[in-house]
């Protein structure tokens, strides 16, 4: 059961990180905006025991991470001031770090055996 709250209070957490880098990055990081509501809705659904949202976050948080990735590469284009523009090696760590981290995380625990039983138990008594 804690593992539940955990997760749904890290994905909150997560969103806010996300909309803070949306802000921060010129308004150019429209696919991790789209990821951050995605993970509020996912962390606020798992919250409350949604079996819905669990499953519904494990088959697009894939899509949507591959999605903001592609967003960054287009920050390494040489036209861009050097303040704003990211190297391959950057784009990298930023995907490894805001991206992937929090899907990895996800996955992890909501494909426990124990954590799918909870959700289903919930999903019935709902």
């Amino acid at each position: 059961m804690n593992w539940i709250k955990a997760l749904g209070i890290f994905n909150i957490i997560w969103a806010l990180v996300n909309f803070l880098l949306f802000i921060g990055s010129q308004l150019g990081y429209v696919c991790g905006a789209i990821l951050g509501v995605f993970c509020l809705m996912s962390g606020i659904g798992i919250l409350n025991k949604s079996e819905k949202m669990r499953r519904r976050f494990l088959r697009w948080s894939i899509t949507l991470g591959l999605l903001a990735v592609l967003n960054q590469i287009g920050a390494m284009d040489k036209g861009l001031p050097s303040y704003i523009r990211m190297s391959a090696m950057d784009v990298v760590q930023f995907a490894g770090i805001y991206i992937l981290f929090p899907i990895i995380v996800n996955f992890v625990i909501l494909t426990r055996p124990k954590v799918k039983e909870q959700f289903r138990q919930m999903a019935t008594v709902s």
